[in-house]
């Protein structure tokens, strides 16, 4: 078999059609190539070497030969990235000294108010506490936590991938790279075919009947599709509304505001006595930390659903009863958008035709 060199192994590249040839500098390989601009350098393309680290030996040209393949297929595949191919500098500081740098330069560009800390812990500390404090900072180590400690295409992977991006750009000055690692969460879209019955709703509810507080939240989240933090916002003197009104406090804008909640179903505010509740309270401050209070007492009472079906289960109720979707998002705290971008499953053929009957055929033409 003839002998690898950098000559043989060009015409093989090049017979190949891979858009990388391997150059010889004194003794060590390189990849050259018409290559995209390295971050901050410009937006053309243009000749550029990549040094491989190996030296000219029938082992380093064979790795070489695999490397030149690999680099342009990133080409082809319009995802090469520079930080992929050249070392990163030594880091000089351990994951809780960066986490510190990053910390003072998020608050550098914005006031800090209990609104940011609350986003800077919401979007940042939640991900930077899986990482290993001690050791130092390197792009491996941010990739590994990440692959390791989050499932590929969801939206933990996404918010890692944004945290631990941005603490590597504000670490290093450059990007991270393996942008192909940020995933595509599933769509937020609620299929009707996996939301209890109404039947199922109500003999799960025995079975927390021993808990007043417990007892309040369920009946709020599945008569008014209330978020399972809210039922702690809820007016209790709005409980006595004779139509099964109520008010609650909606804190999903910069300023809280008292919301209207029209009844799903009208028998339960009646059969489940809702001007009787006693409703929840908590000493915590964050709704989070609620939310999560009622999703654990569901989990450890065996409720085969968790709250959030009990909101998904009132919005189409709504939708089964032709409310309108702007309304019906009035009423859940949140855009039209979202309200059909979440729950446009719900429509089918029986609300198409009535719709038809009720808009088309019993409207004349225009003459």
């Amino acid at each position: 078999m003839p002998k690898l060199t950098v000559k043989s192994l060009n015409q093989q590249l090049k017979g190949a059609l891979c858009r990388v040839r391997v150059e010889q500098i004194n003794n060590k390989l390189y990849l050259r190539g018409t290559l995209p601009p390295k971050p901050g350098k410009g937006t053309n393309w243009y000749q550029q070497r990549i040094p491989l680290g190996c030296n000219a030996t029938s082992v380093g040209l064979k790795r070489a030969r695999t490397l030149a393949f690999a680099a342009s297929a990133n080409l082809d595949q319009n995802r090469f990235d520079w930080a992929d191919w050249v070392n990163e500098p030594s880091p000089e500081r351990s994951v809780a000294d960066a986490v510190q740098a990053f910390e003072r330069a998020y608050f550098e560009r914005r006031q800090r108010t209990g609104t940011t800390e609350k986003t800077f812990r919401h979007h940042y500390m939640t991900h930077f506490h899986r990482l290993p404090q001690n050791k130092p900072v390197t792009r491996d180590l941010l990739i590994r936590t990440l692959t390791e400690q989050t499932e590929p295409d969801s939206h933990a992977r996404k918010g890692a991938y944004i945290a631990y991006r941005a603490l590597y750009k504000t670490i290093f000055g450059k990007e991270m790279g393996r942008t192909d690692l940020k995933g595509a969460p599933k769509s937020e879209a609620v299929d009707s075919k996996d939301l209890p019955s109404d039947k199922h709703i109500e003999e799960m509810k025995k079975q927390l009947e021993d808990n007043p507080d417990m007892v309040a939240c369920y009946c709020l989240i599945a008569i008014y599709g209330l978020r399972p933090s809210e039922c702690f916002w809820v007016d209790a003197d709005s409980l006595l509304d004779p139509d099964g009104i109520i008010r609650v406090l909606t804190h999903k804008a910069k300023h809280p505001y008292w919301r209207l909640v029209y009844p799903s179903r009208t028998d339960w505010v009646q059969d489940w006595d809702i001007a009787n509740l006693t409703l929840p309270k908590s000493s915590s401050n964050n709704n989070k930390d609620r939310g999560m209070r009622v999703n654990k007492f569901f989990k450890r009472r065996s409720i085969d659903f968790n709250p959030y079906m009990l909101r998904h289960a009132y919005a189409a109720r709504l939708a089964k009863k032709n409310v309108d979707s702007a309304i019906a998002a009035r009423w859940m705290g949140h855009s039209n958008y979202i309200h059909t971008r979440i729950y446009h499953k719900f429509l089918d053929r029986e609300q198409f035709d009535r719709v038809f009957e009720q808009y088309v055929k019993m409207s004349p033409d225009a003459d």
